[in-house]
This record gives C-alpha cells, sequence and structure tokens, in this order.
C-alpha cells in the first residue's frame, strides 16, 4: 500500500496537471533546441554557394553549436543554483538572442561566433530538463517522460526541414534562423513563469548538494561503469548528429533535389521521434540497457546497407527511415540511463558530465564526416564508419561492469 502511495501521490503524481503542463514545456523546449541545432544542417548547401565555402568548413559549422553546447553542459551546474525557473529562462534567452544574431551574420566566421553563442543556451538547457524530469516524475514513468521530452530534439529537426524546403525558396536561409531565435521567446518564456514556479525550489535545493567534484560520481558506481556510460554518451551521439548535419548534403551528392533530399533527411528526424516516444515504454517495460543494444545493434546493418545509396535511389528512403527509428530511439536511452544512475546530489553533474561527451562526440562527429567527405572517400566510407561506432555504443550498453557499485 505504501509503494502504491509513493507511485500516485505528493509531487511525483502523473496525473498532476502541473507535471503535465511541466512535461509539455521541455518538449517545447526541446523541439527549438532540435530545430536550432539542425538549422545549419537545412541551410548548408545555400551558404556554401553564396560565401564559396568548402566542405571542411562547413564541417566547423555544424559543429560550432555543439561546440557551444559543450561549454553549456559544462556550466549547468551553476545555471541550477539560480533555480530551474529562471536557468531555463536564462538559457532560453541565450539561444533565442544567438540564433536571431545568426540571420545577421556577414560571414563564415560570424556565423560560426553566433551558432557557439546559440549553443552554450542549447548545452545548458538539456541537463536542467533531465535533471527535472527525473525528479518530478515517479520511477515508472520516468523513462516515458524522458523520451517524451527528448523527442522533441528530432521532432525539431522534422519541422525544420518541412519549413525549410518551404521558406527558403521565399525568403532565402536567413529566415531559418530568425524564426529559430523569436518563436521559442514569444511561446517559452510566458511558459516558464507559469510552469515552473512550483518546481523552483527543487534547483536551488539539489544544488546545494551538488558542489562535490567528478570525484564522487565515480566512488559512486566504479570506475569503468562510469567510463563506458560516457563512452556510450560520445559513441551513439557521434553517429545521431553525423547524420542528422550530413543527411541532406550526402543525399544531393548521390542525385536527390535539394527538396527531395531535405525531405528524405526529414524521415531520420521522422523515425527518430517516433522511436524515441517507442523506445521510452519499452525501456520502462524490458529494460533500458537492453535497448539501447537492440537499437544501435540494429542500426549497424541499416548504415551499412545505406553504403550503397547511390545505386538505391529512391530505396534508400525506407533505411534511412530505419536507421533513424533505431539509433536514435537508442540513444535517447543513454539520458534515462545517466539520469537513474546517480542520486539526487550527483545527477545534475552526472548529466554534465554525460551530456559533455555527448557535445564532443557531436562536435567530432560532423567535423570528421566533413573531412571524410572532403578527402573524396566514397560515401559507402562515411556510412561504414557510421556503422562501426553504432557497434561501439552498443556494446557500451550492453556490457555491464563487474565491479559496478549497487544502486
Amino acid at each position: 500500500m505504501a509503494a502504491d502511495r509513493e507511485k500516485t501521490s505528493g509531487p511525483q503524481a502523473i496525473n498532476s496537471s502541473i507535471n503535465i503542463a511541466l512535461l509539455l514545456l521541455c518538449l517545447a523546449i526541446a523541439t527549438f533546441d532540435g530545430f536550432d541545432t539542425q538549422s545549419v544542417a537545412f541551410v548548408g548547401r545555400d551558404i556554401a554557394r553564396e560565401w564559396m565555402v568548402a566542405p571542411s568548413w562547413m564541417g566547423m559549422l555544424f559543429s560550432a553549436g555543439m561546440m557551444g553546447g559543450l561549454i553549456g553542459a559544462l556550466i549547468a551546474p551553476a545555471a541550477s543554483r539560480l533555480g530551474y525557473r529562471y536557468g531555463l529562462a536564462l538559457c532560453i534567452l541565450v539561444f533565442c538572442v544567438g540564433s536571431t544574431a545568426s540571420a545577421l551574420a556577414i560571414g563564415v566566421k560570424s556565423l560560426f561566433l553566433m551558432r557557439l553563442f546559440t549553443g552554450i543556451g542549447l548545452g545548458a538547457a538539456i541537463p536542467l530538463m533531465a535533471a527535472l524530469i527525473t525528479e518530478s516524475f515517479p520511477k515508472h514513468f520516468q523513462a516515458r517522460a524522458m523520451a517524451i521530452m527528448l523527442s522533441g530534439l528530432t521532432l525539431g529537426g522534422f519541422l525544420g526541414n518541412l519549413l525549410s524546403s518551404y521558406l527558403i525558396p521565399q525568403f532565402g536561409w536567413r529566415v531559418v534562423f530568425l524564426v529559430g531565435g523569436v518563436t521559442p521567446l514569444l511561446l517559452l518564456l510566458p511558459l516558464c513563469r507559469i510552469v515552473l514556479t512550483r518546481n523552483e525550489h527543487k534547483g536551488a535545493e539539489g544544488e546545494r548538494e551538488e558542489r562535490a567534484n567528478i570525484r564522487r560520481l565515480f566512488q559512486q558506481q566504479g570506475a569503468p561503469f562510469v567510463i563506458m556510460l560516457l563512452s556510450g554518451c560520445f559513441c551513439g551521439v557521434f553517429v545521431v548528429y553525423s547524420l542528422l548535419n550530413w543527411m541532406p548534403s550526402v543525399l544531393q551528392m548521390t542525385g536527390f533535389s535539394r527538396d527531395a533530399a531535405l525531405k528524405g533527411a526529414s524521415l531520420l528526424n521522422a523515425g527518430g521521434t517516433i522511436a524515441m516516444i517507442s523506445f521510452g515504454a519499452l525501456m520502462d517495460k524490458f529494460g533500458v540497457r537492453r535497448m539501447i543494444g537492440l537499437g544501435f545493434g540494429s542500426g549497424v546493418p541499416l548504415l551499412i546497407a545505406l553504403c550503397w545509396t547511390r545505386y538505391l535511389n529512391e530505396a534508400a528512403v525506407p533505411i534511412i527511415f530505419a536507421a533513424g527509428f533505431v539509433v536514435i530511439g537508442a540513444q535517447s536511452g543513454f539520458t534515462y540511463l545517466v539520469a537513474s544512475s546517480f542520486p539526487p546530489a550527483l545527477r545534475v553533474t552526472a548529466l554534465s558530465g554525460a551530456l559533455v561527451m555527448a557535445r564532443v562526440g557531436a562536435i567530432m562527429g560532423p567535423a570528421i564526416a566533413g573531412l571524410i567527405l572532403a578527402t573524396g572517400l566514397e560515401l559507402s566510407g562515411f556510412f561504414l564508419i557510421m556503422a562501426m561506432i553504432s557497434l561501439g555504443a552498443c556494446l557500451c550498453a550492453v556490457v555491464k561492469p563487474r565491479d559496478q557499485v549497487a544502486g
């Protein structure tokens, strides 16, 4: 009876209207995060033509937001000292200003700096939202709530691809950054004021306990477990962001028109969005590690099949959807695995550490992919490397170190 009351009462009751509103708010923030993070991918070919940008520099532009996200993830514990309400509001303000300023860039260097600034706000927001979701929902619903929130990252990319295919021919590529900067500011700051008031004390209260250094993470669960977890975050995001950022350009290289490439790439995001929600429910039922391993393991043959995209033509489209489904769905599990593996006093620090590694993967992935394509290596080499790294993420999830600390 006591366990039942714990699931259905108190601050973690999932039927609470404030929790539903909280989840919708985090989903909306993540959606704009996904839209803005991939915005350079939407306009990459147009920027390359207008400014005569080489593929290696385009790889750096793709990674600029991730570099800022790395900085943001590092400062997330400090931002949480403001409380979740003000910390998230500040993050929203930073990425809105950065995205709007990106529309005013006069060259590749100024655009790089604006994407870097935008990424700081985005990078700090995700650890705060992940910790808030974990603290606000009961354990039996946490994986689903986390998956719903993270599905916004690919939902934003999916909507961005569709909007870009219409907006860019009509208004030019700069309008994409304006939409990503102005719209969330109008919608989300009022929501932060309404929804997060009751949760504000949690961030400040948790952060007073959070001042321990990274050493406590290794003491809590053991060094092999933490290293495997961080390595999995790195490998998973390396694959996901390489595919998300380069898929539109890769499809155009194989003969797709720009509109067809954007729509084809949007299926990668569509598959990932559906998968995150589906995987969240399955993780609650069958276990997080098992589903992460199944997702990345299934991604290996699908990515290998894409080595023949040039010859598959339209037949590659369902394979792209399936690859997005399993790989992006599996990646969402690492965030919940980190959040659920550490106590509240270490949760924001653990999530920040995991997201730092994820951002490093997101930086290196598109940049290395750009270098691969710039060297003239066949597209088959690009997809084969992605398949190998997907296998690495699978192993990081399913191999459980013997000396992991219980609890």
